[in-house]
């Protein structure tokens, strides 16, 4: 999920408890959207016609773009959640915090920032990547 890749990020951030607090609920709210599109009968659905019209006698282009049509509804949907989710987040960041993100560089052994080789500070209540903040 591409939510779960921006937690590298957060996670090096000097977040107060209460910057945590609501990333946590802004992101378990996408969850609960994105999941619920993922059990949506349409969603499940999609995945018996693909199976029954790719095992039946015969298959045609049109029939099965239709169905990546579909797909690229649901995806639509859920890029429209991440979308707001990000905006979200963004809001409850500071200006400092947000330079911090634009300097984040992935390092070999560990994540970097500004590309000057120090980790950057921990998330409160953190104890390195991985790990969740907590509530």
């Amino acid at each position: 999920m591409f939510l779960q890749r921006m937690l590298p990020m957060l996670q090096h951030l000097d977040l107060t408890d209460d910057q945590m607090e609501q990333v946590h609920v802004i992101m378990d709210n996408a969850r609960e959207r994105i999941d619920a599109i993922r059990e949506s009968d349409e969603h499940e659905s999609m995945r018996e016609q693909f199976r029954d019209l790719f095992t039946s006698s015969s298959i045609s282009v049109v029939e099965v773009e239709n169905l990546l049509n579909q797909r690229i509804d649901t995806m639509e949907e859920m890029n429209a959640v991440i979308a707001e989710t990000i905006v979200e987040i963004h809001g409850v960041l500071t200006e400092e915090q947000l330079q911090a993100i634009a300097d984040f560089e992935p390092g070999e052994g560990g994540m970097h920032f500004g590309g000057q080789g120090e980790h950057a500070p921990m998330m409160h209540g953190g104890s390195g990547p991985g790990t969740h903040p907590q509530r």
